[in-house]
C-alpha cells in the first residue's frame, strides 16, 4: 500500500500542477484510505519468492537471500576477462576484490548495491543480480557486462526491457566497485540513457546523484523532476525512501510543503514514517541484537562441530575467539570477530561433511537441536537486515557502514551452513528441523 500510494504522489506532482487540482486529487485519495484496509504485505512481485500460501520454511528466507543461481554464456570466443575488461580493471586477484569490495558501504548516492537489486524489475536480470551477490566473482561480472550488451529489448507496457535493466546493474556494479571501474562516470551515462526506456530504479538514481552532487551536479531542479517520475510506471522503493530522506534533511526543498501535504492525508503513510524514524531512534538497541544473534550463532556451530565428532575443534576455536575478543576493544570490533569465527568454524563443518561421517544416534539428535536453532537464528537474522535497510535510508550512515557488511557475511554463511547441513541429513538420516519461521513477515 506504502508503494502504491507513493506512486499516486509521483504522479500528482508530476501532472498536477495547478494547486485546486492537486488538492481534488489529495481529497479523493485521502477519502479511499478511509475506507480501504491496509494489505498485510502489499502487491506481490512476480519472483520476490514469498510464500503466498502461507506456509512458512527456512527454506525461502535462505533462497530469499541467496538468490536462483543464473546460468549465462559469453558471446563465441569471448572470455569473461574480455567482457568484464569493457568496463573494470582486470587483475588476476579481481574476484577476491570483488568479495572485499561488496562489503563496502558507500557515503552518498550510492550505499551498497545488494540493497537496490530487488527494485529491478526484469526476473532473468533480478537472478544474475542476485547468483552475483552470492558469489561475486570475475565470471558472474562478465555475466552482467555481457546481458547489458546482448539482453532482449523487448519493452513490456508497463516496466523496462530485460536489457535495459541489465544495463541498470551494470551500473550498479559500476558504482559499487568506482574504483575498479576503469570510469566510474560511465555509470551516470549508462542510466541516462535509461531514463526515456521506463527504468524506475535507474531514474530514482539519477535523483539521488543530484539531490547528493557526487555524479551528477547537485541541481534540486533536476532532482524534483527525477524523483517525480521514479514511480511513474510502478513503486520503486528507492524512490519513496529517497523522498522520506529529503522531507527530513532537506528543510529548503523547494517541492517539501506538497510532499508533507500529501504524507499528512494518510494515516498509514504517517505510520509507515513514524516506524521508520523509531527504528533510527532504536539504532542504538541493534548492535546489541546482532551481538547476542552471533552469539546464538556461535552455540549453534560449536554444537554441529561437536555431534560430528570434533569436539576438541570446538575447545581450540573458543580459545582464539575468546583471544579475539579480548583485543576487539569495543562491541563495533565484536561483531567481525563473531562473523571471522563463524567462517573458520563453516569451513571445520564443511570438511568433515565431505568426509561422509557414521553417525551415531545421540549425534544425529544433536545435528537436528542445531538445525532448529539455526532457522530460529536465520529468522532473526531476516528481520534484521530489514533493520539495517531502514538506517541506511534514514540517513544513519555510520551504523549502516559498521554493521551491514559483516552482518551480509554472517547471513549469506548462515544460510549456506543450513543449506549444505539439509543435503547432509536427507542422506544420513538426521530427522528434519521442526523449526517454523515466516518468510513474509513484514519488517
Amino acid at each position: 500500500m506504502f508503494k502504491r500510494i507513493f506512486l499516486t504522489i509521483s504522479t500528482l506532482l508530476v501532472f498536477g500542477t495547478a494547486q485546486a487540482g492537486l488538492f481534488d486529487q489529495l481529497q479523493k485519495l485521502g477519502d479511499s484510505l478511509q475506507t480501504q484496509k491496509p494489505a498485510s504485505g502489499g502487491a506481490q512481485a512476480e519472483g520476490s519468492r514469498k510464500n503466498v500460501s502461507g506456509e512458512s520454511t527456512m527454506d525461502q528466507i535462505c533462497n530469499r537471500q541467496l538468490g536462483a543461481v543464473y546460468s549465462g554464456t559469453f558471446p563465441d570466443g569471448k572470455s569473461s576477462a574480455d567482457m568484464v575488461g569493457k568496463y573494470f580493471k582486470v587483475s588476476p586477484d579481481l574476484s577476491q576484490r570483488l568479495r572485499v569490495g561488496l562489503a563496502t558501504m558507500h557515503k552518498g548516492s550510492m550505499i551498497n548495491m545488494r540493497y537496490l537489486v530487488e527494485d529491478l524489475q526484469d526476473k532473468k536480470v533480478k537472478s544474475l543480480a542476485r547468483t552475483f551477490l552470492d558469489d561475486p566473482n570475475q565470471e558472474n561480472l562478465g555475466l552482467i557486462v555481457t546481458l547489458a550488451e546482448t539482453g532482449d529489448g523487448y519493452k513490456p507496457e508497463d516496466g523496462p526491457s530485460e536489457l535495459t535493466e541489465a544495463r541498470t546493474l551494470l551500473a550498479l556494479a559500476i558504482l559499487q566497485y568506482p574504483e575498479l571501474a576503469l570510469d566510474k562516470g560511465q555509470a551516470a551515462s549508462i542510466l541516462r540513457k535509461n531514463f526515456t526506456a521506463d527504468s524506475g530504479l535507474s531514474i530514482a538514481l539519477l535523483a539521488r546523484f543530484h539531490l547528493y552532487g557526487d555524479y551528477l551536479s547537485r541541481d534540486m531542479n533536476s532532482f524534483d523532476g527525477y524523483i517525480g517520475q521514479a514511480s511513474s510506471k510502478y513503486p520503486v522503493k528507492l524512490a519513496d525512501q529517497t523522498i522520506l530522506y529529503a522531507l527530513k534533511n532537506i528543510p529548503d526543498w523547494a517541492q517539501r510543503d506538497q510532499y508533507n501535504r500529501l504524507l499528512q492525508q494518510s494515516k498509514e503513510m504517517q505510520a509507515s514514517l513514524a516506524k521508520q524514524q523509531g527504528s533510527v531512534k532504536a539504532s542504538a538497541d541493534l548492535r546489541d541484537r546482532i551481538l547476542r544473534l552471533m552469539q546464538e550463532g556461535d552455540r549453534i556451530n560449536a554444537i554441529t562441530l561437536e555431534a560430528l565428532g570434533a569436539g576438541p575443534m570446538v575447545a581450540q576455536y573458543r580459545a582464539k575467539g575468546e583471544r579475539m575478543k579480548a583485543e576487539a576493544g569495543g562491541n563495533a570490533n565484536l561483531v567481525e570477530v563473531y562473523v571471522t569465527t563463524q567462517e573458520a568454524y563453516l569451513e571445520e563443518t564443511n570438511k568433515l561433511l565431505g568426509a561422509a561421517p557414521q553417525l551415531s544416534e545421540d549425534a544425529k539428535t544433536k545435528l537436528k537441536e542445531a538445525s532448529d536453532l539455526r532457522a530460529n537464528n536465520i529468522a532473526e537474522a531476516y528481520a534484521v537486515t530489514g533493520q539495517i535497510a531502514m538506517l541506511m535510508f534514514s540517513g544513519n550512515f555510520g551504523e549502516t557502514i559498521e554493521l551491514g557488511g559483516a552482518f551480509n557475511r554472517y547471513f549469506a554463511d548462515s544460510c549456506k551452513a543450513t543449506l549444505r547441513m539439509a543435503k547432509f541429513a536427507k542422506q544420513s538420516g538426521v530427522p528434519d528441523s521442526t523449526a517454523k519461521v515466516d518468510p513474509a513477515t513484514e519488517l
